[in-house]
């Protein structure tokens, strides 16, 4: 009965994907409830591949070569901070490409760890992924991690489809955006009918990090922790002291090794 006393209007037509740039650095800083524990992180914001190329390799090869980057953030940070004797709990870098959600992709990378130790975690985190995007990874480590993007393409273990809502995001992101609806068979028959050199490999993992990565903007970095013993400022200035640092570091050692 109430349907028939609300008064008819005309329907709003819905916007599409809509790629908004932040052209500068955020900061979340919050209290939690974990005592001496701190989790630092910095999450890049990735315009979505364009709807006219979603039906493309587009999407999978962005995929692929992000997350390939990911493991080997985790893995030089891991070596960092066992060669420099500090403890973590953990240690994340992963990659949500836009297929199966409704806004835009993302790369994120954080570290938990002790509370007295959030200046090493990010400046560690900041020199660790200026080095990817400067310099790229080596063959070794974009062999390793090929093989583990294999692996994890064959246990599924990407597929991030497991609930009633994720497979209607999924429906909805493929009807307005054009995201590809491939089965997780579809995609692991894709990358393993590719095989390139990890010569190749290292390559591409530079060329599409360099291309997302900005130390400057779409970055939001975040420090959680039960004292908040950081102020903003300092977040914005310790990332970006390590990342130019490593930056600095590895084009002079270019120009050397060019020289």
């Amino acid at each position: 009965m109430l349907s028939f006393m609300i008064p008819s209007s005309e329907p709003v037509p819905r916007k599409g994907y809509v790629w908004r740039e932040n052209p500068e650095v955020i900061t979340e800083i919050c209290r939690s409830q974990v005592s001496g524990i701190a989790r630092v992180s910095a999450v890049w914001r990735l315009e979505r591949t364009p709807r006219n190329l979603m039906n493309t390799v587009q999407p999978a090869i962005q995929e692929k070569y992000m997350t390939m980057a990911g493991f080997v953030a985790r893995e030089r940070l891991l070596k960092h901070f066992r060669n420099a004797g500090i403890p973590v709990a953990s240690v994340d870098a992963v990659y949500e490409g836009g297929s199966g959600t409704l806004g835009d992709s993302r790369f994120s990378v954080a570290v938990t760890l002790s509370d007295d130790r959030i200046k090493e975690a990010l400046t560690a985190l900041a020199g660790t992924v200026a080095s990817i995007d400067s310099n790229g990874i080596s063959a070794d480590e974009a062999e390793r991690a090929a093989r583990e993007f294999k692996s994890m393409i064959a246990s599924g273990i990407h597929s991030r489809y497991t609930g009633n809502r994720q497979y209607i995001n999924r429906c909805v992101s493929a009807f307005i955006y054009n995201t590809p609806l491939s089965s997780g068979k579809e995609i692991k028959k894709f990358h393993e009918s590719r095989e390139l050199s990890p010569e190749m490999e290292s390559s591409l993992v530079h060329s599409v990090a360099s291309a997302s990565l900005d130390p400057d903007k779409n970055l939001a970095l975040g420090c959680s922790s039960d004292t908040a013993a950081i102020s903003s400022d300092s977040l914005k200035y310790i990332f970006a002291s390590a990342w130019n640092r490593r930056r600095n570091a590895v084009n002079l050692h270019s120009s050397i090794m060019h020289s």
